[in-house]
């Protein structure tokens, strides 16, 4: 189990090589926050701007954090998967600057899983 953490979605492929990598401090304080609720923040990563928003989780829900080697490949080899779970502090979308429809998809997702939970079996 890993200790409580801020997880970062970034639009880019990062090669590491442990189950965690920390961005450094300075990633998110750059920019800092945006707006006055302190949920949307500016950053750079390797030259580019970037714009974060805290992801509202619901205080019932467990993160897994699922890396594969291949996820996208056609092949029929299974893929390698790494699992990392653990209490989240908090869960952060980068994206360009532009806003993004992650956190859409992932509210989606959520209210799909409840709804499915609610339904008899």
């Amino acid at each position: 189990m890993l200790p409580t953490s801020v997880v970062h979605s970034l639009p880019v492929n990062i090669d590491a090589d442990g189950v965690t990598l920390e961005p450094p401090e300075e990633f998110v304080t750059a920019g800092g926050s945006s707006n006055d609720s302190g949920n949307v923040h500016t950053a750079h990563f390797r030259g580019r701007k970037l714009r974060g928003e805290v992801f509202p989780m619901p205080a019932d829900s467990e993160v897994l954090v699922v890396q594969g080697d291949d996820l996208h490949s056609l092949e029929e080899v299974p893929s390698v998967l790494r699992v990392a779970d653990g209490p989240m502090a908090k869960f952060m979308i980068w994206n360009t600057d532009a806003p993004n429809d992650v956190s859409e998809k992932l509210q989606s997702a959520l209210i799909w899983s409840k709804l499915n939970a609610s339904l008899p079996r």
